[in-house]
């Protein structure tokens, strides 16, 4: 899969972010406020906010999850993606939607142990 930046727009903090995480990574568990209501269970998306999600940061519990959901790859209007830099020599061609503009890699707590985390 190619990967290219230029001419992409860098979605910043003026959009909406959606959080699909596991256990630990969760709307109530992550410092930032604007998850409150965003928060999404692993591998599954409601149908009645399919079309709301533009910004969506995916948060596993560790490196044992390295593959995007299939849920995530049928949004229609996901413009912004932040994924864990494990998952990148896992992406394939169908794993983003066409509609991604902007492809952010790395999570704030990756570097961080799952013992870590809790």
């Amino acid at each position: 899969m190619k990967i290219s930046y230029l001419d992409k727009v860098m979605y910043a903090g003026n959009t909406s972010r959606w959080l699909m995480g596991q256990l630990l990574h969760t709307e109530k568990t992550e410092p930032f406020v604007g998850y409150k209501g965003k928060g999404l269970e692993w591998g599954k998306i409601d149908q009645n906010v399919v079309n709301d999600i533009d910004f969506l940061e995916l948060h596993p519990d560790d490196k044992s999850t390295f593959e995007i959901p299939e849920c995530v790859s049928r949004l229609p209007n996901l413009k912004a993606l932040k994924i864990p830099s494990w998952f990148v020599p896992h992406l394939k061609d169908n794993s983003l939607p066409n509609s991604v503009e902007s492809l952010h890699i790395g999570v704030r707590s990756e570097k961080k142990t799952k013992n870590q985390l809790g």
